[in-house]
């Protein structure tokens, strides 16, 4: 360890270029590997995202059989544990002067259990707040619940005034407050800041199945249930698929950052090797 020190004091150019050229190499490396690590290796940030799963009711395109909203996901409550399924909106927070424009999200009764979220303080939704005429609530999200109410308990049952696009203003008596960190969509910055119970009939998009059940019985339950119900149907339909959550979060990106985790490989084995 002396000599190779006393060789690199005495040859201080090729010590800059060797210590600068392994710096880079191991900055690249940590740097893709985080990278690698958040969407590859991990899972979604949702406790039940391994069970969770996204329908396709069709191949990629703008065909897709008709009545898909009528399916009966209670009939198939022994393979299905949750259905999953939302819309998302612009809202607008306060009064005249003092507006703010937030993301709203109106969720199906199954949404958050099925992606095994629970409140941080209050409560989610129960069955009762879905039915037609039923008391406007809200779960708000912990960004929102910080900036606005100070990060106060207090601010459970209180009244959130809430506009849409359609100018239609509704007070919303806040019922819970998400965890931090919870977002919904295809990237991490999609932040929830106001979800209400969505109360009109929509297509099912994820499913949560039960503990034990094969894809493929899922797949089968699922495509007798939608033939049903449906009509338009393809003579080429092969029925409802069923696609991991994690798989599809990451089908765009997983060849990009496969090549480029090997690009950096070789990048650190010349550097070292140098």
């Amino acid at each position: 360890m002396r000599f190779a020190l006393r060789q690199l004091l005495k040859n201080r150019g090729f010590t800059t270029v060797a210590v600068g050229s392994l710096a880079i190499g191991l900055a690249l490396a940590a740097s893709i590997l985080s990278i690698v690590n958040a969407y590859l290796l991990r899972s979604l940030p949702y406790p039940t995202a391994r069970d969770v799963y996204h329908l396709r009711y069709a191949p990629m395109g703008p065909w897709e059989p008709r009545g898909m909203t009528s399916i009966d996901w209670k009939s198939l409550n022994d393979v299905v544990a949750d259905v999953v399924t939302s819309s998302g909106a612009t809202l607008y927070l306060g009064e005249p002067g003092a507006i703010k424009q937030v993301r709203g999200l109106r969720v199906s009764p199954g949404f958050l259990q099925g992606l095994g979220v629970e409140a941080l303080i209050g409560r989610t939704f129960v069955e009762s707040e879905f039915a037609s005429g039923a008391e406007d609530v809200a779960v708000i999200g912990h960004q929102l619940w910080r900036e606005r109410f100070n990060s106060d308990p207090a601010a459970i049952g209180q009244l959130l005034q809430v506009r849409g696009e359609d100018e239609q203003r509704q007070a919303c008596r806040i019922v819970g407050v998400l965890p931090q960190g919870f977002w919904f969509g295809r990237d991490s910055s999609a932040a929830v800041d106001v979800m209400t119970p969505l109360r009109a009939p929509m297509r099912v998009y994820m499913v949560r199945l039960r503990a034990g059940v094969p894809v493929a019985d899922a797949e089968k339950r699922i495509t007798e249930a939608a033939r049903s119900v449906g009509s338009d149907f393809r003579p080429d339909w092969t029925g409802v698929h069923l696609q991991s959550v994690d798989d599809r979060y990451v089908q765009d990106i997983r060849p990009v950052l496969v090549g480029v985790t090997i690009a950096v490989a070789i990048v650190l084995v010349l550097v070292s090797v140098n």
